[in-house]
């Protein structure tokens, strides 16, 4: 069941917001009102109801990294659309002060797949949003167009998709390894933030990463690896030191061998011993008669 999110068509509609605030301030004020009907989420020094939404949660709900969602929420702090009270090891406080202040508003039923007025009963109304909308996108459609604006093109994220087995979750971890694969590189190379480390600028990068990823998954499905993503991390590596031209060519070392001149060594002439010749007889001298004859008495003794 595809879930629906109320937009504020005034932030959609105004130039001074980009789609990723206007969805993040939607979700927040979606969740203030499940903050209303729960007392232990009212803070009594600023009399209103408060959410929590850390970093890491709305960056997974908008596929989007940790600091793109650090500077969504100090762009609505800036403009007064909320308000952060930190706690001491526990993720902070988000106030929407623009929101009515009310304990339980009442929301009249919608039926879906409709623009309707948010209406409350009671004198007191959101001013903030005077016409929404439902937002209903397929998961995999909305990554897909959220991380293209990092200049990820979009076959290569339907290929990461096919790959993950359309997992959003081993998706975005895929993404963040290239990402972080592509910023070692750069930062170790002195040209981080440069045009040519940019997807967008650079046509290496675009036209290259599809091949190259196309390559390592058809690796890593053939040998069926479970744990790939250090082999991931490393070859992507190898890529990005090609595509940025860091990549030295391999040099062919040859050994300095010392010439020798067989023709300058003295010749040494050797003369072979007697028995050492084909034709040496042997010449047995015979002991004398008088010895002979004592050793045969001595062997008779025996």
């Amino acid at each position: 069941m595809k879930q629906c999110l109320i937009l504020d068509m005034e932030m959609a509609d105004n130039p001074e917001f980009n789609m990723n605030e206007v969805v993040a301030y939607a979700r927040l004020a979606d969740r203030l009102k499940s903050s209303r009907r729960r007392s232990n989420f009212y803070d009594t020094k600023m009399n209103d109801y408060y959410v929590i939404f850390t970093l890491d949660e709305m960056a997974d709900k908008l596929h989007v990294s940790r600091r793109t969602v650090s500077k969504i929420y100090a762009h609505l702090k800036r403009l007064g659309l909320i308000v952060v009270k930190q706690q001491f090891n526990h993720a902070g406080k988000i106030f929407l002060p623009k929101v009515a202040k009310s304990a339980t508003p009442e929301v009249q039923n919608v039926q879906p797949n409709q623009d309707y007025i948010n209406q409350y009963k009671g004198n007191r109304t959101v001013n903030t949003a005077k016409v929404a909308r439902f937002h209903c996108e397929d998961k995999a459609e909305q990554w897909i167009h959220s991380t293209s604006r990092i200049g990820i093109t979009e076959p290569t994220l339907q290929l990461i998709l096919k790959f993950a087995g359309r997992n959003l979750k081993n998706c975005r971890k895929i993404v963040r390894v290239i990402l972080n694969a592509r910023n070692k590189v750069a930062i170790k190379a002195k040209i981080a933030k440069t045009a040519v480390t940019q997807f967008e600028s650079n046509q290496n990068l675009q036209s290259g990463l599809n091949e190259h990823l196309n390559h390592i998954f058809s690796y890593i499905s053939d040998h069926g690896y479970q744990k790939y993503w250090g082999y991931l991390t490393n070859a992507l590596k190898d890529f990005f030191l090609d595509a940025f031209g860091l990549k030295q060519p391999v040099k062919v070392v040859k050994p300095n061998r010392q010439r020798v001149e067989f023709n300058k060594r003295p010749v040494i002439h050797e003369t072979l011993p007697d028995w050492a010749n084909d034709n040496y007889e042997p010449h047995y001298k015979q002991a004398p008669l008088a010895e002979r004859l004592a050793v045969k008495e001595k062997l008779a003794k025996l």
